[in-house]
């Protein structure tokens, strides 16, 4: 996860003081490999939902987002933003969605 925050905010602006509401977060995944070492081969899922429990343990509120989860086509290579409006993928408009109502991703 890579957390934004514009610098004029403090951290207290974000949720990260006890007590304070929390963070709207997206978390990526980032590999669809299923074969091939390192062994697991999805050793970046597990180090995702870390991070998801963690954040959800300060309370934030977390997306995880897992890329062979989403409806969208393996040999996809064009970004959401690239499509014409009502054209992307509707998996593509669902994530680019959270992605705008979050706090940070």
């Amino acid at each position: 996860c890579f957390v934004s925050r514009p610098a004029r905010f403090s951290s207290s602006s974000y949720g990260m003081d006890r007590g304070a509401a929390g963070l709207k977060l997206v978390c990526f995944g980032g590999t669809t490999r299923d074969q091939g070492p390192p062994y697991p081969t999805r050793l970046g899922l597990r180090v995702g939902k870390y991070v998801e429990q963690a954040l959800s343990d300060r309370g934030h509120s977390v997306r995880f987002v897992d890329p062979l989860d989403e409806d969208v086509p393996a040999q996809l290579r064009k970004p959401q933003f690239a499509y014409k409006k009502g054209q992307a993928p509707a998996a593509l408009d669902e994530v680019a969605e959270a992605v705008r109502e979050a706090d940070a991703y």
